[in-house]
C-alpha cells in the first residue's frame, strides 16, 4: 500500500524548512530517504500481533533504523500489556516497552570521521494506548546506549569510549 511511503512523504514536508541547507541536521532526521525518514515514525506507533491481548501478554517488534551517510542500526521493541488504564478521562491500554539495538555508526564529513559500534545497554518505557482512537497518548522512555567510537580528525585518531542516556 501507499501508507509507509505516504507518512514518509509527509514528515519530509513538516521538517523541510528545518532541514533545508543542513546537511547534518537531514542525516539525523532520515537524510532525505523515506527509509529513512520511516525510522523517525518507528516510536510513534505500537506494532500489534494479529490476536487478542490481555495483561501479562508479551510480543516483539523487529525494527531497523537507516540513516544515510551515518549508519544503519537493528533492533526489536519488547511490548508487555500491562493493564486498562486512563490518562484523564480516556480509557487507555499500558503498555511497557524495552528496546534491543545494535549497529555500526559511519559519519564522515569530509573534515571528519566517526566509527564504531553502538548498542543500546538498558531500556525502558511506558505506552500509554487509545484503542478506540488507535494512537498513543503518552509515552515515556529511557534508553542508555554506549559504544567504542573512532573519531579521526585534522590527523589525529582519537578513541572515544561514548555512553548517552536519552529520555
Amino acid at each position: 500500500g501507499t501508507g509507509s511511503g505516504y507518512q514518509a512523504a509527509i514528515l519530509a514536508e513538516l521538517v523541510k524548512d528545518v532541514l533545508e541547507n543542513n546537511p547534518i541536521a537531514s542525516q539525523f532526521a532520515g537524510g532525505g530517504t523515506d527509509k529513512a525518514a520511516l525510522s523517525g515514525f518507528q516510536d510513534l506507533f505500537v506494532i500489534f500481533e494479529d490476536k487478542a491481548i490481555k495483561p501479562g501478554d508479551t510480543w516483539e517488534s523487529p525494527y531497523k533504523i537507516e540513516l544515510p551517510k551515518m549508519g544503519e542500526f537493528d533492533g526489536k521493541r519488547i511490548y508487555t500489556f500491562v493493564a486498562p488504564d486512563k490518562v484523564g478521562d480516556t480509557p487507555t491500554l499500558k503498555i511497557s516497552v524495552t528496546l534491543e539495538l545494535s549497529g555500526e555508526l559511519e559519519i564522515d564529513t569530509g573534515q571528519s570521521q566517526v566509527s564504531g559500534d553502538l548498542e543500546l545497554d538498558d531500556s525502558s518505557g511506558t505506552i500509554q494506548f487509545d484503542p478506540v482512537t488507535g494512537c498513543i497518548v503518552f509515552l515515556e522512555s529511557e534508553q542508555v546506549m554506549s559504544g567504542d567510537l573512532t573519531v579521526k580528525a585534522g590527523g589525529q585518531t582519537i578513541p572515544v569510549d561514548f555512553e548517552q542516556t536519552i529520555k
